[in-house]
């Protein structure tokens, strides 16, 4: 049965602002919050994301997959199912340069995300149906991530929210989490005869949460 990912939706309900409010930036919740490519943020206990390897890098991981095989795929890990820690993009900012206090509500509500977020190179192929992409070829079932790639993590806050911006301070609001982070070179074999092969990388979202953070400007 197929799980949801509930993700905290927020919205402004009142906004309750002196006129010496200089900046308010705001953007909806939308699926790619909880895509790992738009992390502003990513802390992990060892290991780096696929971008960060170089081709030289690349060449033993890729030799590894070089033996053939009748069929299916040969994989070989970089980083396997390491912890992670981020930092989503700025979901609100506010900026009170003036000299009274700003009362800001929000309230909190509920939106669908996605647990896995998946990266493809090479000839590897990868499929979109609504939100939820997969590979092709039968990799997600070779990585076993075929039945993850349809389920979900629930976050859920249950009350509205009131800030008071101080003078002279900046008000950030971010979603923050956990999850496993898995890349590597995989080739695909067909008669004995390379059929796909490429880099692939996915991120599996544990846990997510808002985080509320002032400063001076």
């Amino acid at each position: 049965m197929r799980k949801r990912l509930i993700l905290l939706l927020i919205t402004i309900v009142t906004v309750v602002l002196s006129l010496n409010l200089s900046k308010v930036e705001a953007n909806n919740i939308s699926s790619d919050y909880c895509d790992y490519t738009t992390f502003s943020y990513m802390q992990f206990s060892r290991g780096k994301l696929l971008k960060n390897y170089s081709e030289q890098e690349l060449k033993p991981y890729i030799k590894a997959t070089h033996k053939k095989r009748f069929y299916g795929w040969r994989i070989c890990y970089m980083n396997y199912h390491v912890r992670c820690n981020f930092t989503s993009k700025t979901i609100l900012s506010i900026v009170n340069d003036g000299k009274t206090n700003i009362e800001y509500e929000l309230e909190q509500t509920e939106t669908v995300m996605n647990k896995v977020s998946i990266t493809a190179k090479g000839t590897l192929k990868t499929s979109v149906s609504g939100t939820v992409k997969k590979f092709k070829g039968g990799l997600d079932s070779a990585l076993s991530i075929e039945k993850s790639v349809e389920e979900s993590v629930t976050c859920k806050t249950s009350e509205s929210l009131k800030i008071i911006i101080d003078p002279g301070t900046r008000v950030n609001i971010y979603l923050k989490g956990s999850g496993y982070l898995t890349n590597g070179y995989a080739t695909l074999y067909d008669l004995w005869l390379k059929s796909f092969r490429g880099a692939f990388e996915f991120f599996e979202l544990v846990d997510v949460y808002p985080k509320i953070v002032k400063e001076k400007i």
